[in-house]
């Protein structure tokens, strides 16, 4: 079996017309043309006016960039103003350094049946109140 050669590209294009795929692919590819005509269009357009763009957005983060300088620099006093002061650290080192002994004393009161006792006085004294 011996294959024939087209020898013009216009041959080539009709012979591959008389596939039923290729002109179904075809039809579905000119049906999507409006849209990539769009696409491109507006990509033109896009680039076209790239340095208008890139100008306006830089002015207005230049005219901004004072307001935007401010609220950084209230965020940063804002979150300095939340750290404790030395008073304060001063206090929590204590409360950490006596830490042990209060665990200590309240595992003594819970062991030796303080807590139990207490717990019970409150509820007959609110029941006294209520009744």
């Amino acid at each position: 079996m011996m294959e024939t050669v087209l020898a013009t590209p216009k041959e080539q294009l009709l012979a591959r017309l008389d596939d039923p795929d290729v002109v179904d692919s075809l039809n579905r590819f000119l049906d999507q043309l409006p849209l990539l005509a769009f696409g491109a269009e507006a990509l033109h357009g896009f680039i076209k006016r790239g340095d208008t763009i890139a100008g306006n957005i830089s002015d207005v983060f230049l005219r901004r960039s004072d307001t935007i300088i401010e609220n950084i620099r209230d965020s940063v006093k804002d979150a300095t103003s939340l750290l404790p002061d030395q008073e304060m650290l001063s206090h929590l080192q204590d409360l950490a350094a006596s830490a042990p002994h209060l665990i200590e004393a309240v595992s003594n009161l819970v062991d030796g049946g303080m807590v139990e006792k207490l717990r019970w006085r409150a509820i007959l004294r609110a029941m006294g109140r209520s009744g």
